[in-house]
C-alpha cells in the first residue's frame, strides 16, 4: 500500500509554485503533526511553542509565506553525486483547497488488498485532470507513477530557473575548504 493523506486545507494559499524537496525533509514534514499545522491554522493536541516551531520550518523550506501555502506542488528529490534523482513521492494542492500526500515509495500492501482503494482513484483523477496528465494505466499505484512522471516531465522541460539562496551553496563549500586546503601553483611547465 502506498501512503495517501488527505487534509482540507484552511489556510489562504499565496503562491502556486513547485518546491523540490529533499528526501528526508519531505518524508519528515509527511508526519500527521506536520500535515495538520500545514494545513490548519488551529494548533490540535500540540504545544504553542511546537505549533510555532513547525510554522517557522514550513516557512524555511519554501512551503509557507505568513500564513498562507506557498506552493501548487511539492516534489521530492535526493542528491546523487551531482545530479538530482526524483522520487516518486508527491504533495499536491488541489482546486478545492485539499492537499493532497502521496507516497509510492512505501510498498506495504499491494492495490487489490488496499482498503482506501477508491479514494485513491478518486484523487488519482482529480489531479490527473487538473495537471492534465493522461492515464493509460488500471493499476493505482501504476497510474499515480504515469501522473507523478508527467509532472515532473512538465518540470524539467519547462523550468526556465532554479533560484537558491547563496547560502546554501558556497556557505557549505567554505566549511570544507577550511578541512582541507588545496595547493593550487600557477607555474607554466
Amino acid at each position: 500500500m502506498c501512503y495517501l493523506n488527505i487534509s482540507k486545507i484552511d489556510r489562504p494559499i499565496i503562491e502556486k509554485n513547485v518546491v523540490l524537496l529533499r528526501k528526508e525533509k519531505f518524508d519528515k514534514i509527511g508526519n500527521d503533526k506536520f500535515i495538520k499545522v500545514l494545513s490548519a491554522h488551529e494548533r490540535s493536541e500540540m504545544s504553542k511553542s511546537y505549533f510555532y516551531f513547525v510554522l517557522e520550518k514550513m516557512r524555511e523550506l519554501g512551503l509557507m509565506q505568513e500564513n498562507g501555502i506557498a506552493f501548487k506542488a511539492v516534489i521530492s528529490f535526493e542528491p546523487k553525486g551531482e545530479r538530482m534523482e526524483l522520487k516518486e513521492k508527491l504533495m499536491y494542492v488541489t482546486e478545492d483547497k485539499e492537499l493532497i500526500l502521496m507516497d509510492l515509495e512505501k510498498d506495504e500492501y499491494s492495490c487489490r488488498s488496499c482498503s482506501i482503494r477508491s479514494m485513491c482513484v478518486s484523487y488519482l483523477k482529480l489531479v490527473a485532470k487538473e495537471s492534465g496528465a493522461k492515464v493509460s494505466k488500471m493499476n493505482p499505484r501504476e497510474a499515480w507513477r504515469e501522473v507523478m512522471g508527467h509532472i515532473r516531465k512538465n518540470l524539467v522541460e519547462n523550468v526556465s530557473y532554479l533560484k537558491l539562496p547563496s547560502h546554501s551553496i558556497f556557505e557549505a563549500r567554505k566549511k570544507e575548504e577550511k578541512e582541507e586546503e588545496i595547493e593550487i601553483s600557477c607555474s607554466r611547465s
